[in-house]
Parts: C-alpha cells; sequence; structure tokens
C-alpha cells in the first residue's frame, strides 16, 4: 500500500528547503538533520558523540573508484548514464586514432615522473625579481666606480666593515693539562649525533664534563670532516690537539668553542655554550693584542692559532663578513712574521709547524673564496709554491692553489686590459700549467688523489669562464661540469663528502639552464639530471663537512634563478650588447660574482 504524503510538504507555496553546509560532520554521516548549535549540537550532546564541525574535502576520484556518483552529478538520470557512455566513447576514439593508420594519427606519449625530495625545492618570488636586479645594479655601479678611481694597492683594494661586538657573558678559563703522548690514537670513529649522554672522553684531567664532551667531540666528529681521503691525518688533530693541550689554554677555549657552535647545528641547547667559549677567546685575544707590541704578537704562534680557530668558528656559524675580518687581522700579523723571520723559524722547533698551518690555512681561505667573487686576493702568489703534492686538509696540491691564485689576478688584468700582450701570455702560461699538473699524495690514498683531481677540473671550468669567456653552453665547459658531478656521486655513494665544497660550487653555477639531462644511470636506466643531483650533494655535505653549506646552497639558487631569468629577458651583458665605452662582461662575472660576497668555499 502507498505510503500516505502530508498535504504541508506537497504545498507549492511552501518555500523549498535548503541544505546547509555547516552542521557537523557527525549529523552529516548519520543522515539526521543538525539543529547547528555551539560547540556541541543537540543530537551529538545527547548520543554522547563527538561534535565536529570541520570541513571534508572530497575527492571525485575516491568516489568513481566505488561506483558511487560525485556531488550533484547523480541527480540526473540521464546525466549519470551518458556520461560514463560519453567518456568511454571517447577514450575509445582516443585509442583508435593513436592505434589508427596514416602520418596524421595521434601519438600519446607518458613523461616519467622526476623524483621529488624534501631538498628539491627553489622558492622563488618577486623578492627574487627584485633581488636580482638590485645585485646586478650594484655590481655594474661598482665596477664603474673602480674603473674610475684612483690605483691602488691591491692588498689594500677590499676594505670590509667591521662586524658589531659580541655583548657575550665572560666565560672562565680552561686549566691546562698536561699530554701524556704527542700521537693521538688513529682508530676513531665517531658518528654525529645531536645528543650524547654520557662521555668517553680521552682527556679525563679536563674536570668539567660538558669540557670533555666537547673535546671528545672535537677529536672524534671534526678532525675526521677537514680531510678528504681515508687513511691521511687531519692537522687539526694532529698539531692543534696536542699545542692547545700543553701549552695554550685559550687556543684549547678556542678548540671548545668550535666544536659547540659546530654541535649546535644539531642540538640548539649548545649555542649559549659556544657563544660563552667565544666571549672568553675573544675577551683574551684583544687583552694581548692591546697589552703586547707588535713583535711580540707576531712571533707568538698562539695569537695566529687563535684567529684561525674564532675564523672557523664564524665560516661554520653563519659564513657572514666577521670570518674575513680575522682573514684580514691575520695577514697583517703573517707579514710582520715573515719580515722578523725571513729565513728558518729558529727557537721551539716543536711551534714552527703549528704557525706553517695557520699561515696556509688563511691563504687558501682567501683564495678558495676570491675565485668565486673576482676580488683582489689578500695572499697573493708568493705564499705558495710548485708543489705538485697533494696537502691532506686542502685536498689539493699547493701548485694547484698557486694556479688558482693566478687565474683570479689575471681576472682582474682582463678587466682592465682585456686584449694586452701581458694578458694573453700570462693567460697562456697558467693554462699550460694548468694541463701539465699532476698532482700526487704522498701516501697511497685514492680518495684524496680523486678530490685533488675534482678541484683540477673546477680550475679548468674557472679559467675558460673567467678569462676565455666561456659559458655553460660552451662544449669544453659542459664536458668538464660533467666529469665533475660524476665525481661528486662517485663521492656520495661511498659515504664522504668531505674537500667537495669548491668543485661542486663551480659545476653548480655553470650548469646549462637548458640541457640538465647529463647521463643515464646504468643501474637503473633513468637519466640523471644536473640541479636535483647538486642539491642532494647539498643536503648530504651539510652534516659532513666543516663548510657553511647552508651559505652555498643560497647562492647556488640565486645563480640558478638568475639565469632562469635571463632566459626570460636576457641581460645586455649576456646577450653580448654593449654600451659605448665599457667592457662587456662575461659569464662569470655576470652570473656568479655579484652573490658571493664574503663567501667560504675552502
Amino acid at each position: 500500500m502507498p505510503r500516505r504524503r502530508d498535504k504541508d510538504k506537497t504545498d507549492p507555496d511552501r518555500p523549498p528547503r535548503v541544505r546547509t553546509r555547516s552542521g557537523c560532520q557527525t549529523c552529516r554521516a548519520r543522515k539526521i538533520k543538525c539543529d547547528e548549535a555551539k560547540p556541541v549540537c543537540r543530537r551529538c550532546s545527547e548520543k554522547g558523540f563527538r561534535c565536529h564541525t570541520g570541513i571534508a574535502l572530497k575527492w571525485e576520484e575516491d568516489f568513481l573508484s566505488r561506483g558511487l556518483a560525485f556531488g550533484r552529478s547523480g541527480t540526473n538520470a540521464r546525466a549519470s548514464i551518458s556520461g560514463p557512455r560519453r567518456s568511454s566513447q571517447s577514450s575509445r576514439g582516443l585509442k583508435g586514432a593513436a592505434e589508427g593508420d596514416g602520418g596524421g594519427a595521434l601519438q600519446v606519449h607518458w613523461c616519467p615522473l622526476p623524483v621529488i625530495e624534501s631538498h628539491s625545492f627553489i622558492h622563488t618570488d618577486t623578492k627574487t625579481f627584485c633581488e636580482t636586479a638590485a645585485v646586478r645594479d650594484l655590481h655594474e655601479t661598482q665596477n664603474a666606480a673602480a674603473r674610475h678611481a684612483s690605483p691602488t694597492s691591491s692588498d689594500d683594494s677590499a676594505e670590509w666593515e667591521d662586524a658589531p661586538g659580541d655583548d657575550l657573558v665572560d666565560a672562565e678559563p680552561l686549566p691546562l693539562v698536561p699530554i701524556r703522548s704527542n700521537r693521538v690514537s688513529e682508530s676513531c670513529s665517531f658518528t654525529i649525533h645531536p645528543s650524547i649522554l654520557q662521555s668517553l672522553a680521552p682527556f679525563p684531567q679536563l674536570g668539567n664534563a660538558k669540557n670533555a664532551q666537547l673535546l671528545e667531540y672535537y677529536l672524534q666528529a671534526l678532525c675526521p670532516l677537514t680531510t678528504s681521503g681515508l687513511s691521511s691525518d687531519s692537522p687539526f688533530r694532529s698539531l692543534i690537539l696536542p699545542f692547545s693541550i700543553t701549552q695554550s689554554s685559550n687556543v684549547l677555549q678556542s678548540v671548545l668553542a668550535l666544536a659547540a657552535c659546530h654541535r649546535s647545528k644539531s642540538d640548539r641547547s649548545w649555542n649559549a655554550p659556544a657563544m660563552r667559549l667565544k666571549a672568553g677567546v675573544l675577551r683574551d685575544l684583544r687583552s694581548r693584542l692591546a697589552a703586547q707590541d707588535s713583535t711580540q704578537v707576531a712571533l707568538d704562534p698562539e695569537v695566529l692559532i687563535t684567529m684561525m680557530l674564532m675564523c672557523l668558528y664564524e665560516i661554520v656559524n653563519n659564513c657572514d663578513r666577521r670570518w674575513v675580518i680575522h682573514l684580514r687581522g691575520a695577514r697583517d700579523v703573517i707579514r710582520l712574521r715573515r719580515q722578523l723571520l725571513p729565513g728558518p723559524i729558529s727557537g721551539d722547533a716543536g711551534q714552527e709547524p703549528v704557525a706553517a698551518f695557520a699561515e696556509r690555512f688563511f691563504a687558501f681561505q682567501d683564495i678558495m673564496g676570491r675565485t668565486a667573487c673576482g676580488e683582489a686576493p689578500l695572499f697573493g702568489t708568493e705564499y705558495w709554491e710548485s708543489d705538485s703534492a697533494v696537502d691532506a686538509w686542502m685536498g689539493c696540491s699547493p701548485a694547484l692553489a698557486r694556479i688558482l691564485c693566478a687565474i683570479t689576478e689575471l681576472s682582474r688584468l682582463k678587466q682592465r686590459e682585456p686584449k694586452s700582450e701581458q694578458f694573453v701570455l700570462r693567460a697562456a702560461a697558467v693554462e699550460n700549467e694548468l694541463l701539465r699538473l699532476r698532482q700526487t699524495a704522498s701516501y697511497a690514498d685514492p680518495l684524496l688523489e680523486k678530490s685533488a683531481e675534482l678541484k683540477r677540473l673546477g680550475a679548468e671550468v674557472y679559467l675558460h669562464c673567467a678569462l676565455y669567456d666561456a659559458s655553460p653552453s660552451t662544449a669544453l665547459v659542459a664536458s668538464y661540469v660533467k666529469e665533475i658531478l660524476q665525481g661528486v656521486a662517485a663521492f656520495l655513494a661511498q659515504g664522504t663528502a668531505a674537500g667537495l665544497t669548491w668543485p661542486l660550487f663551480v659545476a653548480a653555477v655553470e650548469l646549462d639552464p637548458i640541457n640538465d639531462e647529463l647521463w643515464t644511470d646504468s643501474t637503473t636506466g633513468r637519466s640523471v639530471y644536473g640541479r636535483p643531483l647538486v642539491l642532494r650533494a647539498i643536503d648530504v655535505m651539510a652534516s659532513s663537512t666543516m663548510a657553511n653549506i647552508h651559505k652555498t646552497r643560497s647562492v647556488v639558487s640565486k645563480v640558478w634563478q638568475a639565469r632562469d631569468l635571463d632566459q626570460i629577458e636576457p641581460s645586455s651583458t649576456s646577450s653580448g650588447s654593449r654600451s659605448p665605452g665599457r667592457q662587456r662582461r662575461n659569464d662569470w662575472e655576470t652570473f656568479v660574482a655579484p652573490f658571493c660576497d664574503s663567501m667560504s668555499l675552502a
């Protein structure tokens, strides 16, 4: 028997019911009317249900996979019947067109989806456009001012602003502790962990448990990150650590400050100890520089070592202009020291290797950073000898560092005299010297030799881009970039990334934005692209190097963004046009140098 309808429900004068969307999700699931009371509706309150009034997102694919109509698409029976039929007919028509005969058949090609990881995103917004244009204009203004300025000494051409003082709390001095042996055990394997609950310090005489943990962290975690080889000993362990334990409490405090700074990158609770230790070191260094005369300061290797560790502290921390202040101060100390000691260093022979390593540290930091920005080097070629033996800490030979210094100086000469006979002859001589260079390790260490070869390939890219106006589209540059990135991928496969910052940077900034596909992986059969490989390498290096890899990623990202924007609107310098009386800048000066101010790449 048919159910009797109420008259009021069939009344044509009755207003239509409006279905609200603000009811709770529980009543919608039970398919009953909700009174929309807040914070809990009446029906949920009576039944003891949880009243949730959030928005539930629905996806058409989920409904279609269950055979249900999505939204109001099922209200019209004719539409619900004809819709799938039309879609099936269209799919059959597409398939028939793809499989049909004749040259006009439609071909469907499915593109492979790239692997997207957490480190693969480079954000671009309106700030990027404004920043790129501002940096480019500022660089052109500085170059124009430098061309019209009077010639000055190359050593004093770059002046840096003083960093703000460190208003930090005082740190208690550390006691001197005698060392039992000058040779530290080489069988040290350490895994970086954000929190070490109990320390097994090799020097329990320190007394302070936190200081013992930091000293152990420096010995087992930081020292292995300073060399590229597996069997090479780090000078930070074989030279700096014995000197700090036996002869200098301030150097020991600097060692602990550096360890706390690096450890604070993964555990923020070490920020305060790192700042306190740094404050104590700087307070003692300033008092010594104010009380002693310049001769005593220059002859004391403790001053140089303290400056070196503080310089490395600033590089690990933020890599801003502060590390350059230590670099410039050390340059003045080293100059005076060489004037006072022109021959072999007299006195305690045990201090001479420590001071020599500090000099090499500052000279190498200077030349590797200046290759990016192209400014005048603070340490010239006179600080380097033509020795092809690979240095364990540098990851290359002094001969290669000397060549890099010469290339930087020639790039500055090219800006002033691009077609002079002196520039042409010196550039050809440096190129031949780089081609003939064969770097060898004094002890058989294949990883160290491979790291030195990657740096040599990076020098090839740098030479052709800075001196011969090569670009990423140049065939020779593209082949060197591919070879460097293949070597970087091999290092990452072996679980090491120390010493790869500079060659990875050079290859990254000279990647061709148009042709990013480098090679096909023989194992997976997938194409390997340059930019994802660089981002993955930077992500791995963030926790396995002493360099500030975050600033390296920031600069590389800005260079990529500038190249991408140049593809949309080519600049006058990159397109080849130039205004009268102005020398056209090359690719390195246009896209790389403007973003590399105060950058450490050693």
